[in-house]
């Protein structure tokens, strides 16, 4: 079977991260095996979640699409499901997921359709308005319409981006997980001036400018999965850079409102799913208006 030119760099870019993976985990499993103590065993479990992660990310974009597209539905499906579980509704729950489920299956087969993709933005907001009509509580209603659109409607994008290149989506995944690595360490070794500590104490301006220097070098590293110029990644970098932030902030604040540490338990060593996509929810529409921006 003859290989094109970007399946040889995916396929050459999974085996990079599945050595470094694997690397790292013997690594953790060595220290787990001296020390025996909580934290490694915890980096451990966190570090077995990635393999899952990486494993189906690998599957998204080596496989034919609609296997792909079904696995982001389903994904999608189970963040919506773990939002509306923990938010505190006096009704029953069922119906509202049910209907949201169907929504969201709507939004993935219609990623061939533009016009029907875009005009589900009112059907989410609806559907929740008129279920939350019941408990009378804005608040309700608010916590429920962000819940659909972020995980089927805004997730949603990260399918017309696999849709229109698969090197575009896995730039796309890997810089919005990197960003988060990016950000949390530069922030662990120089953080001192908080930025929104309110809502994420641990996040500081430190580790949010190194997040953006380091996500906008990777970009430029990673130029072989896109059609940009070196000019075009670096302003793609900074801009998911600063999406991604936005967004981790963005359900951070919800998880405050709720007083809740994570959004579910999805994930072991994680939290819940939203815990993982929560940049996602808006870098993959903002990398989805850059590409068409761009032309691309």
């Amino acid at each position: 079977m003859n290989l094109s030119t970007q399946q040889v760099g995916i396929y050459t870019f999974f085996a990079v991260i599945f050595g470094l993976l694997g690397i790292v985990t013997l690594i953790v499993w060595t220290v787990k095996q001296r020390k025996k103590d909580d934290n490694s065993a915890l980096l451990l479990l966190k570090i077995k979640s990635w393999w899952y992660i990486i494993i189906g990310i690998f599957a998204v974009a080596t496989t034919p699409f609609w296997v792909g597209s079904t696995i982001l539905c389903w994904v999608s499906a189970m963040a919506f499901q773990e939002l509306v579980g923990i938010i505190p509704l006096k009704t029953d729950k069922r119906p509202f997921l049910y209907i949201g489920i169907l929504l969201i299956i709507n939004q993935y087969i219609n990623s061939s359709h533009p016009l029907f993709f875009f005009l589900t933005i009112p059907l989410f907001t609806v559907t929740a308005l008129i279920y939350t009509r019941l408990t009378q509580k804005s608040r309700l209603q608010n916590l429920l319409m962000f819940s659909l659109l972020a995980s089927g409607y805004l997730l949603s994008f990260t399918l017309l981006i696999l849709k229109t290149n698969v090197g575009l989506f896995l730039f796309l995944i890997t810089l919005t997980s990197l960003n988060d690595v990016f950000q949390y360490t530069w922030g662990n070794l120089f953080g001192r001036h908080k930025i929104i500590p309110t809502i994420s104490p641990n996040k500081t301006w430190e580790g949010f400018i190194g997040g953006i220097l380091s996500t906008v070098l990777l970009a430029n590293l990673l130029y072989f999965f896109t059609p940009f110029t070196h000019t075009e990644l670096s302003i793609t970098g900074l801009l998911l850079s600063v999406a991604g932030f936005l967004g981790d902030a963005l359900i951070s604040s919800l998880k405050r409102t709720l007083q809740i540490k994570d959004t579910g338990t999805a994930i072991p060593g994680h939290g819940g799913i939203m815990d993982r996509l929560d940049s996602l929810v808006l870098t993959a529409p903002v990398f989805y208006l850059v590409l068409l921006g761009l032309g691309k």
